[in-house]
């Protein structure tokens, strides 16, 4: 687990795609933004989903856990974000395999028990991934992906921590609403105020559908597999 800022210097293709995604006008999640452009972001870069690269990512999902509890500062609090970063092609695996077998290898990894009263239904709405005694939000970016705000020159799985939202929603709940407003300000304005189905009022809302960034449910037979 590195800074993000550190990956210009050790590869500065990957860092202007990673650049390039969280300064796009299309990505609308300004909690990423800020994450990014403020060096709140820290990342792993991986060759391949092979057992190196899932071994490598568990540990440094635990790394970023441990980083959450130090004494940190207020705004590393409000806006700390992980991003997996995956310099492969993606056009192999459909975005939402590739999504499954990620976090599906990443469980097998995970030496803690599934956060107590968290569900492991993809179906449920409240799902979120529990790594590690976390929970966490696993959104998908990636070059193939269906809709533009997800859209990127290179595959990032970013892990947002459940304990961040949570803490600025107690904290300064003003400022959480605002940034929410804001950002589906900029969806709406991404999509002409026409949303996509996923994130239209005719959506099934499984909590999957917020991580994958597609609602496959728009076809009524279809039905998310159960992963773990």
């Amino acid at each position: 687990m590195i800074p993000v800022n550190k990956i210009q210097e050790i590869n500065p293709k990957i860092y202007q795609k990673i650049f390039n995604t969280f300064n796009n006008k299309n990505f609308p999640c300004i909690y990423g933004k800020i994450s990014f452009n403020k060096n709140y972001m820290y990342a792993g870069i991986y060759k391949d989903i092979d057992n190196i690269s899932i071994n490598n990512l568990a540990n440094d999902l635990i790394e970023m856990s441990n980083f959450l509890i130090q004494d940190i500062t207020d705004d590393e609090k409000k806006f700390s974000t992980f991003i997996a970063v995956f310099d492969i092609e993606t056009k192999c695996l459909s975005f939402d395999k590739l999504w499954y077998k990620i976090i599906k290898e990443l469980h097998k990894k995970d030496k803690k028990k599934w956060v107590k009263n968290a569900t492991k239904d993809l179906n449920n709405k409240n799902f979120k991934f529990s790594f590690n005694g976390e929970l966490w939000y696993p959104v998908l970016i990636t070059p193939n992906h269906p809709n533009i705000i997800r859209k990127s020159k290179i595959t990032i799985l970013s892990f947002q921590p459940d304990k961040t939202f949570e803490r600025n929603k107690s904290i300064d709940n003003n400022f959480y609403q605002t940034m929410r407003k804001e950002i589906h300000k900029k969806i709406d304005n991404t999509y002409s105020n026409n949303r996509p189905h996923y994130l239209s009022n005719n959506s099934s809302g499984k909590g999957m559908v917020q991580f994958l960034g597609y609602d496959f449910q728009e076809d009524k037979s279809y039905k998310y597999p159960q992963i773990f």
